[in-house]
């Protein structure tokens, strides 16, 4: 997880090489890949680090114009994108 911190430091988005690096530290350090932000944020040994990470990316989203959050309207049912 800190090894992801350190990548998205000022130097945008990693490259192909870059990600696999990150995903070879995660393994090597035993660090749980977590399937929902519930989880994550919940982690017993890493939610500090997750939160960061969910929220740097999510910042990114919206500085890109990639993404906009919205308020759901009542009357519609969301579902999963699972």
């Amino acid at each position: 997880m800190l090894a992801l911190l350190e990548w998205f430091g000022d130097k945008g988005e990693p490259n192909q090489e870059e990600e696999a690096a990150m995903i070879t530290s995660v393994v090597k350090h035993q660090i749980s890949i977590l399937q929902s932000y519930k989880k994550a944020i919940n982690d017993l040994d890493y939610s500090k680090q997750w939160k960061t990470v969910i929220d740097f990316k999510i910042g990114q989203l919206l500085t890109n114009n990639t993404w906009e959050e919205k308020l759901c309207p009542d009357d519609i049912n969301l579902i999963s994108s699972k």
